[in-house]
């Protein structure tokens, strides 16, 4: 009997501790899957065909074209290198063709005043080396797409301006001056495409835009990687930015939204500036030097949530930016050097939020510095900061509530081992008493 009753105690001690391990796993792995994924390359932007091109010399599409290299649609259809209709069901498509710019003042392919469908697929295009000239460019058109090119050498991979309902997508825009650029449109969406070394600036940018999708892309080793200025309801998603002087910047750009994108190993993570009213969410930001994670310049009610910092000089940085939301974003070994060590650093910046963060190893999690006042640290989990929160005498009616600061407990396996050894201890002192009990009634 007193065998039995061992046994029991025993295996519903190891019984709890497995069900506490199971349900706390399958919480920090859910927690984790926020942050990174895997980018396989070679699904994104895979090159056009290299066989059965036709060499052609540069040339316009527009309504009014006049002769030899200036088509109208029904012109172009005529040659063997455009077929289709332009409709919906049936757009006219171009294809198959290669075109060197031969450095002259021209685009290798320039499509104008149009509002028919039309594609421009299994290209290539390189070598149009003016200022104001591109690979492909689209002007004051309508329902275009663009799939599946390549576009090297020139100023400017693709251009797109005053246009609308334009797709970008799968194309490989690499050494150029800039990659891909569009002006004053609306209804863009550019996806998948491979926007690297791209010398002077971006892999993607967009300028006084409205309703764009910019995602999948990669945007590696140019001087931004993606960027966004004067612009409204962007969806920028799930994009790869290593290695730029700026990983994305966002300048005078409201109601959008960046989401899941990952972000390494640039000057600056993200450069924000003169935005209001922008979701930034669950993205992964990485080992920028200088210019930090986030450098953040009057901006406004922005939120900031489920994002990671890591290895940033500094995590955060806020200069002249009020009425914003960070909540539940995580920190870790970021550095500041030019404000002493704090992960988050906030410069004439008030009635800011910050909610349910978590903050490791830094120097000093938390800075205020020059009038920056009433911002609110709600909750906030410190942990392994030399100093947690520090602020200057200029800095008042700031509210601090329920804020952890300490260091972590051991743990295996990331679990407390001291609930463990704890739970260990109870079961042992029930079997203990149990034994002792049972001696006493033989006794």
């Amino acid at each position: 009997m007193r065998k039995n009753t061992q046994k029991k105690l025993i295996l519903l001690s190891l019984c709890f501790i497995i069900i506490f391990i199971i349900v706390n796993d399958r919480n920090f792995s859910n927690y984790s899957l926020i942050y990174y994924k895997d980018i396989d390359e070679s699904i994104i932007a895979n090159k056009p065909k290299t066989s059965d091109y036709l060499e052609l010399d540069p040339f316009i599409i527009r309504d009014g074209g006049i002769g030899p290299r200036d088509y109208t649609w029904a012109g172009a259809a005529s040659e063997p290198w455009c077929s289709g209709g332009g409709t919906k069901n049936n757009p006219y498509i171009i294809s198959n063709i290669i075109i060197n710019g031969q450095t002259q003042e021209l685009s290798c392919i320039r499509i104008a005043t149009s509002t028919v469908f039309f594609k421009i697929e299994d290209c290539i295009f390189y070598n149009s080396r003016h200022v104001g000239y591109a690979g492909i460019m689209l002007s004051h058109v309508l329902n275009g797409e663009i799939v599946n090119n390549k576009c090297f050498s020139n100023t400017v991979g693709i251009r797109i301006e005053d246009s609308d309902n334009i797709n970008i997508t799968n194309n490989i825009i690499t050494d150029n001056e800039y990659g891909i650029m569009t002006f004053d449109s609306s209804q863009v969406d550019i996806l998948f495409n491979n926007a690297s070394n791209n010398d002077y600036g971006s892999g993607i940018r967009a300028s006084n835009g409205d309703s764009y999708n910019i995602s999948g892309n990669i945007a590696n080793n140019n001087h931004y990687g993606l960027s966004v200025s004067n612009s409204n309801n962007i969806l920028m998603e799930n994009n790869y930015a290593k290695a730029n002087y700026y990983g994305v910047g966002i300048y005078s750009t409201f109601y959008s939204v960046v989401f899941n994108n990952t972000i390494l190993n640039s000057y600056t993570g993200i450069d924000f500036m003169h935005s209001d009213n922008n979701v930034i969410s669950a993205c992964d930001i990485q080992n920028n030097s200088y210019g930090g994670g986030l450098d953040m310049y009057e901006s406004f009610n922005n939120n900031f949530t489920f994002n990671k910092f890591s290895y940033n000089n500094p995590a955060i940085h806020l200069s002249s930016c009020d009425s914003n939301t960070f909540e539940q974003n995580t920190l870790i070994s970021n550095e500041n050097l030019a404000e002493g060590g704090a992960a988050i650093a906030l410069f004439q910046s008030s009635y800011n939020q910050f909610i349910r963060n978590t903050l490791r190893d830094h120097s000093t999690g938390i800075s205020l510095s020059y009038q920056s006042n009433n911002n609110t640290f709600l909750k906030n989990n410190l942990f392994n900061n030399r100093v947690c929160i520090r602020w200057d005498t200029s800095c008042l009616g700031n509210v601090f509530i329920d804020n952890v600061c300490g260091y972590d407990i051991p743990t295996i396996l990331g679990y407390n081992l001291f609930l463990l050894l704890g739970i260990l201890s109870i079961a042992a002192f029930i079997i203990y008493t149990k034994n002792k009990k049972s001696r006493n009634i033989i006794a």
